[in-house]
């Protein structure tokens, strides 16, 4: 699991490592790129792979620890974290002190993206369709798949696709 925020000298290095195996080449040829990286990394609507950046996969996941802490307070780690950095204090107000730790700096630089769009409580889902719902981004799952959903399943509610032993179905 990750816990550290990646350095963005480091993001940058795995995303140049990842282009040359792309495009090909190698340090002695180079080979033309057909396309630009910023075209790879498009959305799969606009033809393209939709490739994503090391930074942007960082922070997809501090986005998420910060969800997990705003949803579970009263988790161990939860706990914590807010003991060491909050102080009785709400999370929004906090700024990322020197001695802050990796993984709570990361939670902070991302802490606006766990915020954003939330403005709908699936709680234990028998009122929101798993396929039809506008979720974050504003689209509806069904438009982002990339193979047919059966329409007995359209109708599904987000409970219908967990299972308390195993988790998502």
């Amino acid at each position: 699991m990750q816990r550290a925020k990646i350095p963005r000298l480091v993001c940058d290095e795995l995303d140049r490592e990842l282009r040359k195996f792309l495009w090909g080449g190698t340090t002695m040829e180079r080979k033309s790129h057909l396309m630009a990286w910023e075209t790879v990394t498009k959305e799969k609507e606009n033809g393209v792979l939709r490739l994503r950046s090391i930074r942007q996969l960082n922070s997809a996941y501090f986005t998420k620890l910060g969800r997990r802490l705003a949803n579970k307070p009263k988790s161990l780690w939860a706990k914590v974290l807010k003991m060491k950095y909050c102080k009785g204090k709400d999370i929004e107000t906090m700024r990322v002190r020197g001695q802050a730790l990796n993984t709570w700096r990361g939670i902070m630089e991302s802490i606006h993206l766990s915020k954003k769009g939330v403005d709908h409580t699936i709680g234990d889902g028998h009122r929101t369709k798993f396929w039809t719902h506008k979720w974050v981004d504003r689209k509806e799952i069904i438009s982002k798949v990339t193979c047919d959903v059966p329409e007995d399943q359209r109708q599904l509610q987000v409970r219908d696709y967990w299972k308390e032993d195993t988790g998502w179905d």
